[in-house]
């Protein structure tokens, strides 16, 4: 009985996980997409300087 509950624990522990690492990954590639879009902008002002 006992492993049965620490294997569900850890079952829903990895969902969780899976969850939020899938979240922090999804963040991650929209910052880089902004700041990839976002760096040219600045370079173009410098130039224009």
């Amino acid at each position: 009985m006992c492993q049965i509950k620490s294997q569900s624990i850890c079952l829903l522990c990895e969902r969780i996980l899976t969850k939020v690492k899938s979240q922090i990954s999804k963040d991650l590639q929209r910052f880089s997409s902004d700041a990839q879009e976002g760096l040219p902008d600045v370079g173009k002002q410098r130039s224009c300087e």
